[in-house]
Formats: structure tokens, C-alpha cells, sequence
């Protein structure tokens, strides 16, 4: 599905780089988001509440849109892609003071913001779980439960234990110029590709609304790139996949956040 993420899989976490959403949006009254004031001590997991909002019982639903070239030589055509899905906290579990464990579950059609639905087969189920890991400043996918209970057991024992793996999605604070991500069994490159690269603070628009002070990042490769814009007290509101030969482009947009009080109604 994504080709530029393929160099980012975890060892222990099965994680890569990200997918997209679209669907035609109806246009709705745009909110102004603003974020939150700078936070003065930063304890464990703070980093992580400043960037990412996650409540058990809270919903985000994203709409994907975009178009593929279908067929070969003089008979390619193209088609659209459209889909939408949402993805529902299910729990939210702090199991030491730097290590958070986020299940998440995930129903619709893609494409994805997350590497953990990748396959033809996978992507005939009727729902996915998933979870995202905190550990002090950075956040890890795990793509199966038997994984996120080893590394909970792992952690537990050894609360220095992710110190060793490779990959993870976000690495906190964000900063203009910030990279990770990179495989360490590779030379380093002048350039920034093979690994995200935080580009720069922007403003978003997406349907749920306006939000400021958002960190847009990048994770190139030679045949195709992937953006990623994040939002302080929000998280993922966007994230865009363009490949730079075969027409192929997507773009998820983050369409309502949905919070447990009114997900229940």
C-alpha cells in the first residue's frame, strides 16, 4: 500500500509509516482550534498530552480522497479512491510513569494513516485494533496484541527495554529540522530521505476545523513521499501519500472528534 514506509518497520513493533484517507467532505463550518500554552516542568508523558489527545470512548473519523492510475502501457486510466473510517479509543492504560499503552480500534475503508492494515486480507475484516505506546518522548505502533503484552512484560521488567528498538512513529518534542526514524544499518545521507523530517509550523484546515501551531513532517523516498501534519492537542489531522512516477496520491483529513460524553448519546 505505502512502498515509503516499508524502511521504517519496528523489531518489536511491526510499525511503519502511514496512510491516508479521503472521501469527498461536505464543506462544514470551520472551528478555530489554538494550542495549548508552552508547558513549563516536563515530567514523563507530558511531551506526549501536549501533542496527541487520547480519552477511552473517543472517536476520530477521517475521510480519504485522491485517485490511482489502474491498467498498463496505453491502458491506464485513472480512478478514484475515496473511503472513510474511524478510530475509537477502546483504553488508555499508564503502567509506569513514562509508559502508556493506547488501544485503539479501527472500522471503515482506507486507506490508513497506520502500516498495521497493509494487505488484501486485512483489509476484509470488519474492524482492526491497534496500539500506540508512549515511552517518555517517543511513540511506538504495535500491530497485535501478543506484541504490546511482551513489550508490556518487557517494560515492566526493564523500563529501559525500548531503548533498543528502532522506528518510531513520533519522537517528541517536535522541531523544525528534527529527523528520526532513519535504519541505523545504513550509511547516513546528506540528505533528509529515509527517515521524517519535521519541515516546518503551519496552520491547518481540514473538515473539523482550523487548528494552529501544527508541525507538518515528511518522510521522503527516491520513488514516492509521505506528510504527516500534526496539531498540539489534537494529534493526526492530516497525512498525504504522493508517488513521484505511477499516479498515485491520497490525502486523509481529519473530518470529527467525536468525545466520549457525546460518543454514548
Amino acid at each position: 500500500m505505502k512502498t515509503v514506509l516499508t524502511a521504517l518497520a519496528l523489531a518489536l513493533l511491526t510499525t511503519a509509516a502511514m496512510q491516508g484517507i479521503r472521501g469527498s467532505a461536505q464543506e462544514t463550518p470551520a472551528k478555530q482550534h489554538r494550542p495549548p500554552a508552552p508547558l513549563q516542568a516536563q515530567r514523563p508523558l507530558t511531551q506526549f498530552d501536549r501533542y496527541f489527545s487520547f480519552r477511552a470512548g473517543q472517536a476520530r473519523s477521517y475521510i480519504v480522497h485522491g485517485e490511482s492510475g489502474v491498467g498498463s502501457g496505453q491502458n491506464v486510466h485513472l480512478e478514484p479512491i475515496q473511503g472513510s473510517y474511524t478510530e475509537t479509543v477502546l483504553s488508555v492504560r499508564t503502567i509506569a510513569p513514562s509508559i502508556r499503552i493506547v488501544e485503539v480500534k479501527i472500522v471503515g475503508s482506507g486507506p490508513y494513516h497506520t502500516d498495521c492494515i497493509n494487505d488484501a486480507a486485512d483489509k476484509k475484516r470488519p474492524a482492526w485494533i491497534l496500539w500506540y505506546v508512549a515511552h517518555d518522548n517517543r511513540v511506538f505502533e504495535v500491530c497485535t496484541r501478543e506484541g504490546v503484552d511482551a513489550l508490556e512484560r518487557n517494560l515492566q521488567s526493564s523500563p529501559s527495554g525500548l531503548n533498543s528498538v528502532d522506528g518510531p512513529e513520533y519522537v517528541l518534542p517536535f522541531q523544525v529540522g528534527a529527523t528520526w526514524g532513519a535504519d541505523p544499518d545504513t550509511p547516513k545521507r546528506e540528505d533528509t530521505f529515509y527517515e521524517w523530517s519535521v519541515e516546518e509550523r503551519r496552520k491547518a484546515k481540514v473538515p473539523a476545523g482550523k487548528y494552529e501551531g501544527c508541525f507538518q513532517m515528511i518522510y521522503r523516498t527516491i520513488p514516492d513521499h509521505l506528510l504527516r501534519t500534526v496539531c498540539p492537542g489534537v494529534g493526526l489531522v492530516a497525512e498525504e501519500y504522493t508517488h513521484h512516477g505511477w499516479t498515485n496520491h491520497y490525502r486523509i483529513e481529519l473530518a470529527k472528534v467525536t468525545s466520549p460524553e457525546n460518543a454514548s448519546k
